[in-house]
C-alpha cells in the first residue's frame, strides 16, 4: 500500500539477478482485467481466492515476490510465505503512505482506495495499517526504506539468496 514494494522488488531482482513476480500483475494477466476492475466486478472474496491461487503458483519458483498489501493478512499467507523464503516488511510512516497514495494516478490503481476522498484516504491508511501491521510484523525482517538503501537490504538478504 504505497511502501515501495514494486520499486524495491525490481531493484532486488536486478541485484540478485532473479526474476520478479508481482502478484497483482499476475492477477491482471490471468483475469485479463485490472485489479481494480476485478475487485469491483467480483468482490473481495473472489479477489482473495485468485490472489491465493497466484501466490501458491509461485511455490516452486525462485525469485523476488511482490504482493499486494492485503495478501499477507489473509488465509495464513504470511506463515506460508515464511516457509518458502524470507519475508520483508517495508515499514513506512502513515504520512509518507498518504503522500504517495494521494496522487490521483496511484489511488485509482488500488481497489480499496479508488473512490476515497483525501480525508477518507488518510483515515483508511491509518486504520488499515493498524489492522495489517500485526501480520506485517511477523515478517522475517522489518526494513525501513527511508532510513536505509535497497543495497543495505540486499546485504541483509544475501545469505538467503540462491
Amino acid at each position: 500500500m504505497g511502501s515501495g514494494k514494486t520499486i524495491i522488488g525490481k531493484e532486488l531482482a536486478s541485484i540478485f539477478d532473479l526474476p520478479l513476480y508481482d502478484t497483482d500483475l499476475m492477477i491482471e494477466q490471468l483475469s485479463h482485467c485490472s485489479v481494480v476492475s476485478y475487485f469491483k466486478k467480483f468482490g473481495e472474496a473472489k479477489f482473495r481466492a485468485l490472489e491465493t491461487q497466484v501466490l501458491y503458483s509461485l511455490e516452486e519458483k525462485n525469485g523476488i515476490v511482490v504482493t499486494g498489501g492485503g495478501l499477507p493478512c489473509h488465509h495464513q499467507h504470511i506463515e506460508w510465505m515464511k516457509t518458502k523464503g524470507k519475508v520483508v516488511y517495508l515499514q513506512t510512516e502513515v504520512s509518507l503512505l498518504y503522500q504517495r497514495l494521494n496522487r490521483n494516478s496511484e489511488q485509482k490503481k488500488r481497489p480499496l482506495l479508488c473512490d476515497l476522498s483525501p480525508v477518507e484516504l488518510k483515515i483508511y491508511i491509518q486504520e488499515t495499517l493498524k489492522q495489517r501491521e500485526p501480520f506485517y510484523l511477523r515478517a522475517d525482517l522489518v526494513f525501513q526504506p527511508l532510513l536505509h538503501t535497497t543495497e543495505d537490504l540486499a546485504r541483509l538478504l544475501t545469505p538467503f539468496a540462491k
